[in-house]
Formats: structure tokens, C-alpha cells, sequence
């Protein structure tokens, strides 16, 4: 009995230090594109990783006194989901400033947390 406590207890102890948490670095070029009324932009993460760069959800904002205006959204790499890290935002912009807020994601499993933080780009001013 007394044998399988110290197998249950070692057990446990086992799972416990295989969980963990890792952070990998977000950030993200911002840019307004050739097409008209469109921001665009490219996830890195630094480290190549695909996971952290396909299928993030991506916000531009007007800048405005109280509350920034939410214009859209995209998520990364899609509608091809190739992990490229492009997104564009299709807005109606005129002259002001904005930026893009990218969402943090959690690409691990289980007890794994392998979080790819969140990022505000720089903001940028439009000149129709």
C-alpha cells in the first residue's frame, strides 16, 4: 500500500513538472496598402514560429478622444490559413491616425500554456 502511494505521489509530482508555460514575443508591421481604404500588416513572433503568426485576430482602431472607434478586423492568414501572418482590414479611413490591436493566443495544449503575447502597433496617421 504504502508502495503505491509513493507511485501515485511520484506520478503526480511528474505531471505537475511537465506542465509549464512559455511566452513568445508578438509584433507586427502596420502600414496603409496601395488598394484604397485598407490597413495592412505582418505577424512576427521572432522565433518562425507558424502557430504564432496563422489565425490571429487582428482590430484597427481610429484614434478619437474617449473610446478609439473599432473599423474592423481580420484574422492572420486567412481565408488561404497558410500561416503567412498577413492581414488586411478594409475600412472606411480618412485623415486621422490609427493603429491595430493584435489578440494574444494560446497555441499550447493541456497543462502547456505557449502563449503568444498580444500587441498595439504603432499608431499612423492617414492622408486620403
Amino acid at each position: 500500500m504504502t508502495a503505491l502511494a509513493i507511485v501515485i505521489a511520484a506520478l503526480g509530482g511528474a505531471s505537475i513538472a511537465e506542465a509549464h508555460s512559455t511566452t513568445y514575443r508578438t509584433t507586427s508591421s502596420f502600414a496603409f496598402g496601395a488598394v484604397p481604404e485598407a490597413a495592412l500588416g505582418f505577424i512576427n513572433d521572432g522565433v518562425g514560429n507558424q502557430d504564432c503568426r496563422k489565425g490571429r485576430i487582428v482590430k484597427l482602431y481610429r484614434v478619437r478622444s474617449g473610446r478609439d472607434l473599432l473599423l474592423g478586423r481580420d484574422r492572420s492568414g486567412t481565408p488561404v490559413g497558410n500561416g503567412d501572418g498577413h492581414w488586411t482590414v478594409h475600412a472606411n479611413l480618412g485623415n486621422a491616425r490609427y493603429y491595430a490591436r493584435i489578440k494574444q493566443k494560446n497555441i499550447g495544449t493541456g497543462a502547456h500554456r505557449h502563449i503568444c503575447r498580444a500587441y498595439r502597433t504603432s499608431t499612423l496617421r492617414y492622408h486620403p
